[in-house]
């Protein structure tokens, strides 16, 4: 009986992992309540339904823990979105100004933002609700955010883009000619290190940042950092910029290293949920 009770109070949540957790402390209040009324002398049965009874109801229960959830799918659609028409815009801006390098940039934002934005629409249950609740909630939102979490978001995407600078153009500066297929070789080391310098911060601090890790509008603003950083650095430097970009303006650094920035942590963040069943901020379940 009470198992149906914590479907129904989850079923308005789309991240499995996220639903299971919910139960998890709906369950535990549940427990914690009956096990106060059976030892005030009411049976284990009755104590279970009064138990469900004080707890509220489950549909009620349902809309109020997925809040969170909900707000973050928001977020991704119409970030998802942002993407499509930006990467179309550029395609058509290299249309007109045959600027190849910018084209090939433009084809593969415009693809992944169709891509993202298309299985963000799907994956919603209720996208109209999310965007509104995304609206109502936003300013609540900021006045909520600590200080602290913004900061230590900001200064490891910081600290992401630095080493990504630093290291993303030093193969090409190493390999030479005389090495095994030198463009192959050089191509996997800049790969390799960009991988590691845009992951590395977030792994070996991401537990003193905290549930702020998982929330996407901090990972938003994270890229951000991370693009600042990187383009600052390459500008004032030009040699940190790796070979097969020479070509590329800054705006074309903006919008590849925010856009590689974001997905890279959106996919270091799946890892994570996969691994610790825990996607999405701390919040005590407001009940």
């Amino acid at each position: 009986m009470w198992e149906t009770y914590l479907d129904e109070a989850s079923s308005r949540i789309v991240n499995k992992y996220h639903a299971r957790r919910v139960q998890a402390q709906l369950r535990q209040e549940l427990l914690a309540i009956r096990a106060e009324l059976v030892g005030a002398g009411v049976s284990a049965e009755a104590a279970m339904s009064l138990a469900m009874q004080r707890l509220g109801d489950p549909a009620v229960l349902a809309e109020q823990v997925a809040v969170s959830d909900r707000q973050q799918r928001g977020w991704l659609f119409l970030f998802s979105l942002a993407e499509l028409v930006f990467g179309i815009g550029i395609m058509l801006v290299s249309v007109r100004t045959e600027f190849l390098a910018a084209m090939a940039l433009g084809r593969i934002v415009a693809l992944w933002g169709f891509v993202s934005t298309a299985i963000h629409s799907v994956n919603q249950n209720g996208l109209r609700q999310n965007l509104l609740l995304l609206r109502r909630r936003w300013r609540l939102w900021i006045g909520a955010i600590a200080f602290r979490d913004v900061w230590r978001m900001t200064a490891t995407g910081a600290v992401s883009g630095v080493l990504a600078a630093l290291l993303g153009a030093l193969p090409w500066s190493v390999v030479n000619a005389r090495m095994f297929h030198p463009v192959m070789t050089t191509e996997a080391l800049s790969a390799m290190l960009v991988a590691a310098a845009v992951w590395g911060p977030w792994v070996l601090v991401r537990r003193r940042i905290g549930p702020a890790f998982f929330s996407v509008t901090l990972q938003a603003w994270a890229s951000f950092s991370v693009t600042v950083a990187y383009v600052a650095l390459i500008s004032w430097r030009a040699g940190l910029v790796p070979p097969p970009l020479f070509n590329w303006d800054p705006a074309l650094f903006v919008t590849g290293s925010w856009m590689f920035s974001f997905v890279s942590l959106r996919a270091l963040t799946f890892l994570f949920a996969i691994r610790e069943r825990f996607p999405w901020a701390d919040q005590r379940i407001g009940v």
